[in-house]
């Protein structure tokens, strides 16, 4: 009965998240993807000095950008192959 109750206590309290995947997927996604690579690497690598954190951030960045190019670029490809 008290796990019963401090179930409903838990779910009324925090946010219910329905769907926290994009149902499309647009050109902002790559640089979103760059911003979130860069974010994390800042956080990973924030001990390090700063010129140094600024380069691999930089590197982190772009590889972002260039993962979310891609997985735009096949879900595009996939929806074009799809309507066929």
């Amino acid at each position: 009965m008290v796990l019963i109750g401090a179930w409903l206590l838990v779910g009324s309290v925090f946010p219910h998240v329905q769907s926290p995947w994009p149902t499309s997927i647009g050109l902002g996604f790559p640089f979103a993807m760059a911003g979130a690579a860069g974010s994390l690497t800042d956080l990973i690598y924030s001990e390090v000095p700063s010129a140094h954190r600024d380069r691999i951030s930089r590197k982190a960045s772009g590889l972002g950008f260039r993962a979310g190019l891609f997985i735009y670029g096949l879900s595009l490809l996939v929806q074009l192959i799809s309507e066929i």
